[in-house]
């Protein structure tokens, strides 16, 4: 099982269901009863003892549904750091150059303005590799620079 707390796992499921109801009383209770000193799996333990055998079926459901999401969430994630990290490399040093030169009070050359303004938005910019927008592929050999 993943490092996630369950709470993480569950907390993006789209519609709110008897399970994330039940899981979220329970936290509240143990919350009052003893402010930050209780585990996430203690509150899945408490929630799902509160249900009835039809019941679990469906929580069962949604924590499997809970794992795939997270599952799929970590993948997007993964894949947006390894697009990001490299222009995050590129941008840090311009931005270092900038910030001697604006505390210098010295005139900003207007390749770096430019430089960090393309990095800039190539991070803003959420496409995937495939995307074939202007903004996406000027930067790929080939494309309109």
């Amino acid at each position: 099982m993943s490092e996630l707390s369950f709470s993480e796992i569950v907390a993006g499921l789209q519609e709110p269901t008897l399970w994330r109801a039940v899981y979220a009383s329970e936290e509240a209770c143990l919350q009052s009863e003893r402010p930050g000193a209780f585990e996430p799996e203690e509150i899945g333990r408490r929630a799902w003892d509160r249900l009835t055998e039809a019941e679990r079926a469906d929580a069962l459901d949604s924590l499997f549904y809970a794992d795939w999401e997270n599952q799929q969430q970590r993948a997007d994630d993964k894949a947006r750091w390894m697009r990001e990290g490299p222009l995050k490399k590129q941008l840090q040093p311009l931005l270092a150059e900038f910030g001697v030169l604006a505390e210098a009070s010295s005139p900003v050359p207007y390749r770096l303005v430019a430089s960090i303004a393309r990095l800039t938005h190539l991070l803003m910019v959420p496409c995937d590799p495939s995307c074939e927008c202007p903004s996406c592929s000027s930067d790929r050999p080939g494309g309109v620079a």
